[in-house]
């Protein structure tokens, strides 16, 4: 009973904003919808620093979409080195550092693109579709880097069939950690842990270039 309560007061929450936005009231909820990616496997850092760890997170994301850019070449091209920095520069910065075209091989070039977030992400569409797809993203959290494998959400659907949804935990990998270290794989969970605490998200997707 408590439970249906809790749910009746949630979904009025969420029709009182729906109808703000004008989407009308919400005719469907879909509680704890999970999304996962089976068995990622995240390339180990040659160093281990933050810096290494974002980079690591970026040759995972490349390496899915077959492009061979791995973590010494992003942070040679960040650093002028392979130098290990304790403190990872602002999301703006970084993806900067990924934007542009690259050659790959003769007569094969690529753009890639990287669409993050200052702070938690407010709208969460493209995560939840990058996951179910396949595809993992970088989380910062308290400055560090993880890499996203799965997510637990809400889901509304309103009238005119807009979606809401609503994130409860967040699934991550430290790339930092040791493949065997019990804190390799650890949770952001909302209402748990701080969304003051997110730095900011990031995917990079790549483009062949004709």
């Amino acid at each position: 009973m408590r439970k249906l309560l809790l749910l009746m007061t949630l979904l009025l929450a969420v029709s009182a904003w729906a109808d703000d936005k004008k989407m009308g009231p919400i005719l469907l909820a879909r509680p704890n919808q999970t999304v996962e990616i089976k068995g990622l496997q995240v390339p180990a850092p040659a160093q281990k620093c933050e810096n290494f760890g974002w980079a690591a997170g970026v040759e995972l994301m490349l390496r899915m979409q077959g492009v061979a850019l791995d973590q010494k070449y992003w942070i040679t091209k960040m650093e002028g080195g392979e130098l290990c920095i304790a403190q990872l520069r602002p999301m703006e910065e970084l993806a900067n550092i990924v934007n542009g075209e690259y050659v790959l091989d003769v007569g094969h070039k690529v753009k890639l693109q990287a669409k993050y977030t200052n702070g938690a992400p407010t709208v969460l569409d493209d995560l939840i579709v990058s996951i179910r797809e396949g595809s993992p993203f970088l989380f910062v959290w308290k400055g560090h880097p993880y890499v996203v494998y799965g997510m637990t959400y809400d889901e509304f659907i309103a009238q005119n069939n807009a979606r809401i949804f609503m994130v409860k935990e967040i699934k991550l990998i430290d790339p930092l950690a040791a493949a065997d270290d019990p804190q390799r794989q650890v949770s952001f969970v909302r209402g748990r842990d701080s969304l003051d605490q997110v730095n900011g998200t990031m995917i990079v997707r790549a483009v062949p270039v004709q």
